[in-house]
């Protein structure tokens, strides 16, 4: 019997086989194509989120960035996330805004937002990202489940800054193509692990990758044990910026998970389930500030 995840990604491919024939997106290696798209994308250009956190980025490289002040870059990245529903909550937000609700979190000290575009499990659709994007002017991560390279070039018509690839859904190959194919559009990419085996799997791909993420939340079965991510701290490949998912309910656990060595963290459920979401993203946003400051890494 296969898992919830190979379900699915089943449906995701079925999805994307129909949508490939419904829609035909705009050739992104023609020049005119891509600038076509480019002025077509909701909010425009690319907005960048992890390039300038990878963990290889020297202090002279960011110094040198006069548009990008480098306290800025050493603040750990709260990725706020927007779903309606999940396969293991069900529906969470019978009214569901989510321009409304990016706003808030960007209120409240959001560094991106991440937008649930799954149609089936998740209640999500792309004119969700879209809306997201025009409501703020934070980088927008692609949640979903990308199993087709076509899918890549779909993430950017629709405005996507960041995708997600699936450790445990794509083989190498996919991910080399799919990942460098985000690249020479612009776009960065998170790649996304459950375990200590999936991590050594995909080790020597993490050059080509601007992030790598552990989940919290296994997608077999959608259970939640956040110790894998204390468990996994110490082996992440250096490079790619270190992303905590899913299990976040307390700014406590972000802290000591950031003194663990994450730089990111994905929250979703207890953002997006407040009663007051800019609050709660304040919340973890002051203090992971205090943290930061606490272990000098914004230089006193």
């Amino acid at each position: 019997m296969g898992t919830i995840l190979d379900e699915i990604a089943a449906k995701r491919r079925i999805a994307v086989e129909e949508k490939k024939i419904q829609r035909v997106l705009p050739d992104l290696d023609s020049s005119g194509g891509f600038r076509d798209a480019v002025s077509k994308r909701p909010g425009g250009k690319v907005r960048p989120l992890f390039r300038l956190r990878r963990t290889d980025a020297s202090r002279e490289f960011l110094a040198g960035l006069n548009s990008v002040p480098e306290k800025e870059n050493r603040r750990a990245a709260i990725i706020a996330e927007c779903k309606k529903a999940s396969p293991s909550k069900g529906i969470m937000l019978s009214s569901y805004e989510p321009g409304l609700l990016a706003q808030a979190y960007a209120s409240g000290g959001a560094t991106a937002v991440s937008v649930l575009t799954e149609p089936e499990y998740f209640l999500g659709n792309e004119e969700h990202l879209a809306e997201v994007r025009r409501s703020v002017a934070l980088p927008v991560l692609r949640k979903d489940f990308i199993i087709d390279p076509w899918q890549v070039d779909e993430s950017f018509v629709l405005g996507a800054d960041v995708i997600l690839l699936i450790a445990a859904l794509l083989d190498h190959e996919a991910i080399r193509r799919m990942a460098g194919r985000a690249r020479q559009l612009g776009m960065e990419v998170l790649l996304e692990v459950r375990d200590a085996e999936e991590l050594a799997h995909i080790r020597d791909l993490a050059g080509l990758v601007d992030a790598i993420g552990v989940n919290a939340r296994d997608l077999r079965d959608f259970t939640v044990d956040a110790g894998r991510l204390h468990a996994l701290s110490k082996d992440m490949p250096q490079g790619p910026v270190p992303v905590a998912e899913s299990g976040l309910c307390k700014a406590d656990d972000a802290c000591q998970l950031y003194r663990a060595g994450f730089q990111a963290f994905l929250i979703g459920e207890h953002f997006a389930c407040s009663d007051d979401p800019e609050v709660a993203v304040r919340v973890f946003r002051t203090s992971l500030d205090q943290e930061m400051v606490q272990y000098g890494h914004w230089g006193g």
